[in-house]
C-alpha cells in the first residue's frame, strides 16, 4: 500500500512540475525534467534498499 501511495504522491509532484513548466517555459521544463529524473532515481534507490513495506512507510513518514 505504501508503495502505491508513494507512486501517487510522485504523480502529483509530476503534475505540479508540468504546471510550473507551463508557466516558466522551456528552461523551466529542462530544469523540471532534471529534477524529476533525480527524484525518480532517489525513489527507486530507496525502494530497492528497503524491501519490506513497513520500513519503507516509516522512512517516508519520518521525513
Amino acid at each position: 500500500m505504501s508503495i502505491y501511495a508513494n507512486l501517487l504522491s510522485s504523480a502529483m509532484v509530476v503534475s505540479l512540475v508540468f504546471a510550473l513548466t507551463s508557466v516558466l517555459g522551456v528552461s523551466g521544463a529542462a530544469l523540471a525534467m532534471l529534477l524529476n529524473a533525480i527524484a525518480m532515481v532517489m525513489f527507486w534507490n530507496a525502494a530497492l534498499k528497503r524491501h519490506t513495506c513497513g520500513r519503507f512507510a516509516n522512512a517516508g513518514a519520518s521525513r
